[in-house]
Order: structure tokens, then sequence, then C-alpha cells
């Protein structure tokens, strides 16, 4: 099982110490920081340890340094995989990879005397977008006789290709919760690649992150998208049910209303015994039914509600990934910050609620209430953390 309070660490400890330098992701300068650095091979050491490695394996650079404190991390061993002709005696392997995310091939290398047959390597980097070098790996690491069992990275950005290609993959956390890089238009958020990928209102994301680096939880109340708006107050959800001020559940007020409102839908039975109180009743309720989004949605608020709220921020993160950019990612934000909340994560969750709200807009004005409320919640419960 997940040490999920380390991975929430290392998650944090990301987000509070990643910059941008002139377009370029600089995650050196998040392992600068002694508790950053703990966090993040913590992070990842618990990610890595349910598929329980004989060996961990690390591309040069940024691998050499990461990959054999997480192996020194679970008393495991590590192993080199080197880059275009790098000095290394011994009986090896070489491949020459695909294109990377600035287009290069590298030539990579394996020594087949450390990686046994049979044995279980997770492979650790830093970062996947294109995913060439670690495909190119895995199969080096397979043609010495090993098995690559998992991917895992600090920031994942692979692309559907690399995922499909890749065994088991999982992330601290994705590269669309990484804050804006300053250095361009702010409504755009830097990415390794290029520097500048569009996501829509990350102007309000860039705000927020800026204000808890700067004021702390108190400057927080400054945010527009909170102003005027008591965390105490119902706000309407649709026919019969509301939005519970406080703690953001849903709730069944007018059960006959409620009904007529949902006729038709075929999840209207899940919601309701989710929304009356019985998540037990309702998770079991969703299983026939396929895995869509919205099913996965009520799943993981089934989850956050049982009280296993890693989980649901961790299949949030998922359909977050996933929506980016279409008319459902403010319903996956303003969902995943409620998770956060139930997790004791309120900075990060004003992140989400913030986007969310600049995202409704120009949208549904209850919608936008509920990301409001939602706001409201977050701000409150982070000005009451920093003041314990």
């Amino acid at each position: 099982m997940t040490d999920d309070a380390a991975v929430a660490r290392a998650r944090a400890a990301v987000l509070g110490h990643f910059r941008w330098i002139d377009g370029h992701a600089d995650t050196w300068g998040v392992l600068r920081s002694g508790d950053g650095l703990q966090a993040v091979v913590a992070g990842l050491a618990a990610l890595v340890e349910p598929f329980r490695p004989d060996v961990v394996v690390g591309i040069e650079s940024r691998g050499f340094v990461i990959a054999p404190a997480v192996a020194n991390a679970l008393g495991v061993g590590f192993a080199p995989v080197r880059k275009d002709g790098a000095m290394f005696p011994g009986p090896r392997e070489e491949l020459r990879s695909g294109k990377d995310y600035r287009g290069r091939r590298r030539t990579l290398s394996a020594r087949r005397d450390l990686l046994g047959a049979g044995s279980r390597v997770v492979l650790v980097d830093d970062w996947i977008e294109t995913g060439s070098q670690a495909m190119t790996a895995a199969e080096l690491v397979e043609t010495c006789g090993s098995e690559v069992v998992a991917v895992v990275v600090i920031v994942d950005e692979a692309s559907a290709s690399a995922r499909d290609r890749l065994p088991a993959l999982s992330g601290v956390l994705r590269s669309s919760e990484l804050p804006p890089w300053d250095g361009a238009d702010p409504s755009v958020v830097g990415t390794r690649a290029s520097g500048i990928t569009a996501v829509a209102g990350a102007s309000a994301t860039s705000e927020a992150t800026r204000t808890f680096e700067t004021s702390g939880a108190a400057g927080a109340s400054e945010l527009p998208g909170a102003a005027g708006v008591d965390p105490d107050d119902d706000v309407p959800g649709g026919p019969g049910w509301i939005i519970r001020g406080g703690d953001l559940r849903p709730v069944v007020v007018d059960l006959a209303a409620f009904r007529t409102g949902l006729h038709g839908d075929p999840l209207a039975h899940c919601l309701e015994l989710l929304w009356t109180g019985d998540p037990a009743a309702a998770l079991a309720a969703l299983a026939p039914f396929d895995r869509t989004a919205r099913v996965r949605a009520l799943r993981a608020d089934c989850l956050r509600d049982l009280g296993d709220v890693r989980a649901a921020v961790r299949e949030y993160d998922v359909l977050v990934s996933e929506t980016a950019g279409t008319s459902r990612e403010a319903v996956m934000r303003q969902h995943r910050g409620k998770a956060l909340l139930a997790a004791g994560d309120p900075a990060l969750a004003i992140v989400d609620f913030t986007l969310a709200v600049e995202l409704r807009r120009s949208g549904d004005p209850v919608l936008l209430a509920s990301a409001r409320q939602g706001l409201s919640v977050a701000v409150r419960r982070a000005r009451s953390a920093a003041t314990d």
C-alpha cells in the first residue's frame, strides 16, 4: 500500500520549490532544500515500494541523483543507464532512443552484469514527457534479462503514446499542476518542452500561488474570487439539493424534487445514496457502470467521504489532467479542491478553487457560486491552519 502522506508531502515540496528559469523547468532547485530533497525522495520511494523492486535504475543525469537516493531509502540496489558513449567499462548493451522533448536522439547504455536475470526493476527519473528515453531504457533493461515493472517520476507529463507503451507509470504530480512561467504572458503556463503551453485561467493559479508565497494564508483573503462570500452559507445545487456551507458536501433537502430533477439519469440512485449520507452503498451501486469520467469522479467522492482521501486525490489528479482545457476541467478541479481540503491541504485546494472560479466566470451563475463557496472555505481553513 502506498504511503499517501509521504506522496502528499513530496507534492507540496515540489510546488513550494519549483521554479522556471528562462522558460526551462528547474527541478534541481527542488532538491536544493534539505527538507525538499528529503520529502521528494520519501515520496518517490512511497510510489516505488509497492512494486517490490530488486533494483532501481536511473538515467543520466538527474536520474543519477534521485534514483540512488530512492534505492537507499528502500534498501535495494541501484543500476545506471548512461548516455552518449560515456565511460562505462564492463559488458553492456546500447540502444539509440527516439526523439526526446528537445528533438534529440540519445545513445543509452546499460551494464548486463548489473541487471541480473529475472530482477524486478523500477525506473526513477525527474520528468517524463515523450518517454523516448524511458522506453529505450526499459528495452535495454529487458535486453539485459531484467523486467521493468514500473516507471516513477517527480513530474508526469507523459504523452498518450508513452503511457501506452510503458509499464505502470506514476508521478508525484502532473505537469499541469505546476506554477506558471512568470516570464511569459500570465495566461500561459510553462512546460519543459517549450515554456509556453496555454491553459485557460492560468493567471488565477499564478495569483493564488504568489499570494501564498508572499503573504501566507492571511493574504489569501485578498483573492477576489473569495471576496464577500460567507463560507458557512449554503449554495443551491439543483432541484432538491444544496451544497452545504462549511464542509462543501452536496445534501438532498427535498427528495421528491431531487428525484424529479434527476429523472432519467442512470446515476440518479447512486447520487441519492451518496448525497443522503451513504457513500459505501453509493460506491457499491457504481460498480456495474463503465468507468466514464463522471463515474470515476463519483467513485472518488465516495472514497473521500469514506475517509480514503488520498485515493480520491489521486483519482482527481488523473481526471484533472485528462480534462484540462475542456468544459469539464472546472468541475474536476472543484472536486479535487474538496478532496484536498478533506486531506488537510487547503493551500493546494485554493489553487484549484481559484482556477475553477475563473473557468466558471462566463458560465452558469449557480456553478460560479459553488466554486466561490469552495474557495471561501479553503481560504478560511488555510488561515486557521496558519494560526494554530
